[in-house]
């Protein structure tokens, strides 16, 4: 194995290799920056993340959306079943009216929907 006698100028001259080397790793990297502006691929990168993220509050819009909507749905589904009901009973109202005979209908028409108002 070779001696190294330790003295000032084998010092400086291992601070001066590691400092070399220092300089080499730092203009790589600050090399490889510039080369990502001047491709463009930072910018590119960034418009990418942009799509990304407003993909991202578009689906989450879209499903507040169709909540709302399923949700407006079931209160027209609702209101459907409500106003038949409503239109059965002024149908039996009329009948009543118009002949004057049809009781049975009225208390089977009074029954359904105590039934139906029960339920709600």
């Amino acid at each position: 194995m070779p001696t190294v006698e330790l003295n000032g100028g084998t010092i400086l001259i291992a601070l001066a290799a590691i400092v070399v080397v220092a300089e080499v790793v730092t203009a790589l990297a600050k090399g490889k920056k510039s080369l990502g502006e001047l491709s463009g691929r930072d910018q590119r990168q960034a418009e990418m993340a942009a799509v990304k993220a407003e993909i991202r509050d578009l689906k989450a819009r879209m499903s507040d959306c169709e909540t709302r909507l399923e949700q407006g749905d079931q209160k027209f589904e609702n209101m459907r079943e409500d106003l038949k009901h409503v239109l059965d009973c002024q149908n039996a109202m009329l009948l009543h009216f118009i002949s004057g005979n049809d009781k049975e209908n009225l208390k089977k028409v009074k029954e359904s929907l105590d039934t139906y108002m029960s339920g709600r």
